[in-house]
């Protein structure tokens, strides 16, 4: 893992940068979230993080990272993702079909991307929890129950991100040593981004 720290001081810089370059994209596009009964921001907000954090999280994962090949469908598939939620801020999109897209992204990347909850654990203390036939698609309802609670929870400035960031946090210090080092990397690398976003 050390081998990546300095890495982390590019990504840093080009979240920097796509941050920057979107902003005024958003204000031409019409991807503004403006105040309202359940947001309590002041003024008008681009519409920008999901979009830029992805795009910069795979950029340096490009540049920097030796990941496996599964990774280019992972990637393929959360910008996907990244795109249903961009047009649902600037066109809103029917629930049905948001989420429709969301568990199909998610039974992808548990079948190609092998990212698949297989058991749960000892959950209730009576031994391990195995998944068996029901894993792929309790992964599919997992991805897809993220992404909208993630979305329904983000009402205040910077909200959704500092929940994020504290959750890759937790899995960064949760995995450190005992997942391969690239992998370890690249949840850096989201959490290096999500805070630039957070600052700016």
């Amino acid at each position: 893992m050390m081998q990546y720290l300095p890495s982390l001081a590019g990504v840093a810089i080009i979240s920097f940068l796509f941050t920057r370059m979107l902003i005024p994209l958003s204000h031409s596009m019409g991807l503004l979230d403006r105040p309202d009964t359940r947001k309590l921001h002041l003024g008008a907000v681009p519409l920008i993080g999901g979009i830029s954090i992805y795009l910069s999280v795979l950029f340096c994962a490009v540049l920097f990272l030796n990941l496996p090949e599964h990774f280019i469908g992972i990637a393929l598939i959360c910008g996907l993702v990244t795109f249903i939620g961009a047009l649902d801020d600037r066109y809103p999109v029917h629930p049905n079909y948001r989420l429709s897209m969301q568990l199909i992204a998610g039974i992808t990347i548990a079948t190609i991307g092998d990212a698949c909850l297989r058991d749960l654990g000892n959950l209730v203390g009576f031994g391990t929890i195995t998944l068996g036939f029901l894993a792929i698609p309790f992964t599919a309802i997992t991805i897809a129950g993220l992404c909208n609670a993630y979305n329904m929870v983000d009402g205040i400035d910077g909200l959704a991100g500092s929940l994020t960031l504290v959750s890759i946090l937790g899995l960064l210090f949760l995995t450190n040593g005992r997942a391969a080092d690239n992998e370890v990397a690249l949840l850096a690398y989201m959490a290096t981004s999500i805070g630039v976003f957070s600052i700016l």
